[in-house]
C-alpha cells in the first residue's frame, strides 16, 4: 500500500522515499515538525471532547495539552540555527487556542483520527488517517504553517484526493466536500480556511499519480533530487551527498550504519 505522505515524499526526492521507507531511518524532527505535532495534539483533545460530550472543553484544557506535547518532544527534537524552542512552543498555544475560538466550533465531528482505505483500479491500495470526518460529510485536515498557501493548488493536493476516495469507499457514501484549516504561525496567528467540493476534487489526478509512483519504487527508481530548496532541510543530507548513495541502494544496512555512526541529524535507527 502507499500512503498520501509517500506518495509525496517520493515525488519531492525518491532517495528520500527511500531512506525513510526502506532504509527505516529516522529523522529527528525539526523545530517546526515539533510545533505542528503540538498543535494537533491540543486540536485532538478538543474535539474528542466535542465528540463524547457535544462540548468544547474550557480553551486552557486545549492549550495545556499543547504546551505539555511540545515540552514532551522537544528532547527529541533537532532545534536548527536561530531556532528558538520558547518561542516555537508559544506559536503552538497561541495556535492551539485560535483553533479552539475560531475554527473547533463551526465542527460537529463524527470520528476523529480516522483510519480510511482506498483501492485503485490496478489494485494498489492507499490507507490514510484523516484529522475529522463531520456529521455532514466533510472531511477536514488541520495544519501548521509559516505562510499563506495558494488555495487553487489544493485541488490537485493528494492527501485531499485521498481523502475523498478512502471517505466513499470507507463508509460507502458520497462526500460533501474536503476542507483544509491551516494555522499561519506568524507574528498574529491567523488561519486560512479553505472548502473543496467534491467535484472540484481531481481523484483521477491521484489515481495516475499514485500508479507511476509504485510503478517507480517497484523499478528501484530512487535518485538524489539535488535540489538546494529540498536538500537544505533534508535530515538525510549527510549520507546522502557524496558517492556512497549508490551503494546504499544495493546495501540498506549500509545506511543505517552511516546514520546511527555518523549523523547527529538521526534518532537511532530501527532494524
Amino acid at each position: 500500500y502507499l500512503s498520501p505522505s509517500q506518495i509525496s515524499t517520493y515525488r519531492r526526492c525518491s532517495l528520500q522515499w527511500f531512506f525513510g521507507y526502506v532504509c527505516r531511518i529516522k529523522m529527528k524532527p525539526v523545530g517546526r515538525m515539533t510545533q505542528g505535532k503540538a498543535v494537533h495534539v491540543g486540536i485532538e483533545v478538543g474535539l474528542t471532547e466535542k465528540l463524547h460530550s457535544g462540548a468544547l472543553p474550557p480553551r486552557s484544557v486545549v492549550t495545556d495539552a499543547a504546551a505539555a506535547a511540545f515540552e514532551r518532544e522537544a528532547a527529541l527534537t533537532l532545534f536548527e540555527d536561530g531556532d528558538r524552542p520558547e518561542i516555537l512552543k508559544d506559536q503552538a498555544v497561541a495556535l492551539t487556542g485560535l483553533h479552539h475560538h475560531v475554527v473547533a466550533p463551526q465542527i460537529e465531528p463524527l470520528f476523529i483520527e480516522h483510519k480510511m482505505e482506498a483501492t485503485l483500479d490496478d489494485g494498489l491500495r492507499l490507507t490514510m488517517v484523516a484529522d475529522v470526518v463531520e456529521q455532514d460529510a466533510t472531511v477536514r485536515d488541520h495544519k501548521t504553517s509559516a505562510r499563506r498557501i495558494d488555495e487553487e493548488s489544493l485541488r490537485t493536493d493528494p492527501q485531499l484526493a485521498a481523502y475523498t476516495l478512502g471517505f466513499e469507499q470507507t463508509l460507502g457514501m458520497p462526500i460533501r466536500a474536503v476542507r483544509l484549516d491551516r494555522l499561519i504561525a506568524t507574528k498574529t496567528p491567523d488561519v486560512q480556511s479553505t472548502e473543496i467540493p467534491r467535484a472540484q476534487v481531481d481523484t483521477q489526478r491521484l489515481r495516475t499519480v499514485a500508479h507511476e509512483v509504485n510503478r517507480g519504487i517497484g523499478a528501484r527508481h530512487f535518485l538524489p533530487v539535488d535540489d538546494l530548496r529540498i536538500c537544505g532541510w533534508c535530515g538525510y543530507k549527510p549520507i546522502c551527498w557524496g558517492a556512497r548513495w549508490r551503494e546504499y541502494l544495493e546495501t540498506p544496512d549500509l545506511a543505517r550504519d552511516a546514520a546511527a555512526l555518523g549523523c547527529a541529524r538521526f534518532c537511532p535507527c530501527s532494524r
